[in-house]
């Protein structure tokens, strides 16, 4: 699985690395840059597809990319060039992966490499030779089986990642059996398999074409997701359980209106007999019926990332959505990272997860955007004892204690407000 994120002066970020668990919960106060972090796990999900940079981070002609600002608004200001990397961690050795991209004169590669390390060395699968900047194309040089130099060299695209041309000319040098290949196409499926989704719940309210079983980002196609999960892979009783309550009705059926088109659209029966269609289901009803359709359709491995879990779903409702969907995450070895403003979601973090509980803060020294497992903080204990993890972000304590550490012998903090002390 993916064990963290490195951002380098890209957006707010200065230098930062976002560490990863089975279950990251990214907190922090607006502008803090939870956002833009989400942005760069996007980036990095489209560069083992092919895609061009310009296209991924600028969008296609008539359409809005999904990088807010687009390429221009990349760089920290007032560089030119951004970088991201990512670490996987494998069972017997870890893949870390970087890649510079440039914004000046055309959306290209300056920098890539994929390194291979294990407790006592490391090897460079592929990295970039550094040449010609204003050139189309990039030399690249790659490991081969029999040897620890680099015997192999080739030409890639520089407007493309270079992560997503090289594996079939490995593949072509070195065989099928190749450790090489194999090491780069299992971080190609590691990146693809990040799935950033935006649930829109005014998208979801349409019929989608049966057998439309691949969630979109915006969750457009929810009705026929649903209805193969449903009725193909028996989840309905699972899903019915975990959204029972979510209405003060309660839910009595899940079911579905088809039509001799060959599209479905949801439906769902409450207590007493009121049906109603994906049309009249509040948007919080739908963003959990989003999400749920999300953890249980991603393919197994997946990363799956969602910015306000918690949106238009009522704080007594999430913790048992929170609670439902880790345990999908854990029997489908899926990782989840999302954000939340909502203290109940905090507090319903189990304490066994707390390592994946992160701070997104701005330094004091640069604003720079930076982040902080919660648990490793000076303070962590100390402040725990006296509040909630929801209360204590409710009253900025942990950003506080990060701004104002405590002295030695000091009584307490004067920020805590009285009734927490």
């Amino acid at each position: 699985m993916l064990k963290s994120i490195y951002l380098h002066n890209f957006k707010s970020f200065a230098e930062a690395e976002l560490p990863l668990e089975q279950l990251t919960l990214m907190i922090g106060s607006n502008a803090s840059g939870k956002s833009n972090a989400l942005e760069a796990l996007w980036i990095l999900s489209q560069l083992a597809t092919g895609r061009e940079l310009s296209v991924i981070l600028d969008g296609e002609r008539r359409s809005d990319g999904r990088v807010r600002g687009g390429s221009a608004a990349c760089p920290r200001v007032p560089f030119q060039s951004f970088e991201l990397g990512c670490t996987y961690q494998a069972e017997k050795y870890e893949l870390e992966y970087h890649i510079t991209i440039r914004v000046y004169d055309g959306v290209a590669v300056e920098r890539e490499s994929l390194k291979r390390s294990t407790e006592d060395k490391g090897k460079m699968l592929f990295e970039t030779e550094n040449n010609n900047t204003s050139s189309d194309y990039l030399m690249v040089w790659y490991l081969s089986d029999q040897s620890n130099d680099y015997p192999f060299r080739t030409i890639c695209d520089r407007n493309k990642a270079v992560l997503s041309q090289i594996y079939m000319q490995i593949l072509s040098d070195n065989g099928s059996t190749s450790k090489v290949s194999a090491d780069v196409h299992i971080f190609q499926l590691a990146l693809s398999h990040i799935f950033v989704f935006q649930p829109e719940p005014w998208r979801m309210r349409d019929y989608a074409r049966m057998g439309d079983k691949e969630l979109r980002f915006n969750g457009e196609n929810l009705s026929a997701v649903l209805y193969d999960l449903c009725k193909k892979q028996n989840r309905i009783d699972d899903i019915r359980k975990i959204i029972d309550d979510l209405p003060d009705n309660g839910i009595e059926m899940m079911g579905f209106i088809l039509t001799t088109a060959r599209d479905v659209m949801l439906s769902l029966q409450e207590a007493g007999g009121v049906k109603i269609d994906a049309r009249q289901l509040s948007d919080g009803t739908l963003r959990c019926l989003a999400i749920l359709a999300a953890v249980y359709s991603e393919p197994e491995g997946s990363m799956i990332v969602v910015e306000e879990l918690d949106n238009g779903i009522h704080p007594s409702r999430i913790t048992k959505l929170l609670h439902a969907i880790q345990q999908i995450a854990a029997e489908r070895h899926l990782t989840l990272v999302v954000t939340t403003h909502n203290p109940a979601v905090m507090d319903a973090v189990d304490p066994d997860h707390m390592d994946g509980l992160v701070l997104c803060y701005r330094s004091k020294e640069d604003g720079a955007s930076t982040f902080a497992r919660i648990v490793d903080l000076p303070d962590y204990l100390r402040l725990v004892a006296k509040g909630s993890t929801g209360e204590l972000a409710e009253q900025d304590a942990f950003v506080q204690s990060i701004y104002h550490p405590r002295e030695r012998g000091k009584r307490s903090y004067t920020w805590l407000k009285e009734e927490t002390l």
